[in-house]
């Protein structure tokens, strides 16, 4: 069970190293401030879970972007959740495009990508 920030920034080390490389305590660093911020402005103990998800995604792997997603968090925690599924719609659709498609699964396209229909439907 997760009793303190200690625990909480253990928890997040992993994904923190995992993005961030060398700067993962200075990312740490600015959750844990997050965290204060949120715990003045919102009242709630701590960031929720998905909170911390959406500045991660907004952050893309930047420091300066992360910070600035965690101010957004604080400020206005709902254009931050706006922004990070606008976010994940985009990867979704950049990947659906450059990630090949088995053959076939659009209609048996060359090499996996699908078939070009020309003007009559063909």
């Amino acid at each position: 069970m997760v009793s303190g920030p200690a625990d909480r920034r253990g928890l997040r080390r992993e994904r923190a190293q995992e993005e961030f490389g060398a700067d993962a305590d200075g990312v740490l660093d600015i959750l844990e401030l997050t965290a204060m911020a949120w715990r003045d402005c919102c009242g709630d103990i701590t960031l929720p879970d998905h909170v911390v998800d959406d500045i991660f995604l907004v952050g893309r792997g930047s420091v300066p972007g992360l910070a600035r997603a965690s101010r957004l968090a604080v400020v206005d925690f709902r254009d931050l959740r706006l922004a990070a599924a606008a976010m994940s719609r985009l990867t979704r659709s950049l990947a659906s495009v450059l990630i090949p498609q088995p053959a076939g699964q659009f209609g048996g396209g060359v090499s996996g990508l699908p078939r070009m229909r020309t003007a009559t439907g063909r």
